[in-house]
């Protein structure tokens, strides 16, 4: 597994470019560690190292990121009352987000930015981040089974 432990801005800002930004990827999870004060999220990461779509989007690739020291979570859903009201038609799709950027912040802080394509966001305002491929790890414990699916 490789770690990436990042400390500035400029840092993210190179790392994200290194995984094109997560373009169009899927947060399969996320969740809080240490008394809240660190925020994970868990991505299936869609895109080969040249930044293509990888053609077997049935096998996920997970990297996990580590926001650490957070000052801020922001989560924004912006759900319409169409979703709210027919939740059981939802699927995956829901969690695929356009971009993840990266801003200064106060108090040698940064703000990291997952955005959605309507107003839907989750803004992480940490100390520092760090991020886990998993490419060659655990990937087989997580799984897409509507992407199994057989027509029917």
């Amino acid at each position: 597994m490789q770690e990436i432990t990042l400390k500035t801005v400029q840092s993210v800002e190179a790392a994200l470019k290194s995984y094109h930004w997560f373009e169009e990827c899927m947060i399969l999870k996320y969740w809080s560690e240490n008394l809240n004060r660190d925020f994970n999220v868990l991505i299936n990461n869609i895109r080969d190292m040249d930044g293509n779509m990888r053609l077997d989007l049935g096998t996920v690739r997970p990297v996990i990121i580590e926001f650490k020291c957070c000052k801020e979570i922001v989560i924004c859903n912006n759900f319409d009352s169409g979703i709210l009201d027919n939740w059981s038609k939802v699927n995956w799709g829901i969690n695929e987000f356009s971009v993840i950027n990266v801003e200064g912040a106060s108090y040698d802080c940064m703000a990291i930015n997952i955005l959605w394509e309507n107003e839907r966001h989750v803004k992480i305002i940490c100390k520092e981040a760090r991020i886990h491929n998993e490419m060659e790890g655990l990937h087989d414990e997580y799984t897409f089974p509507y992407l199994d699916k057989k027509d029917e």
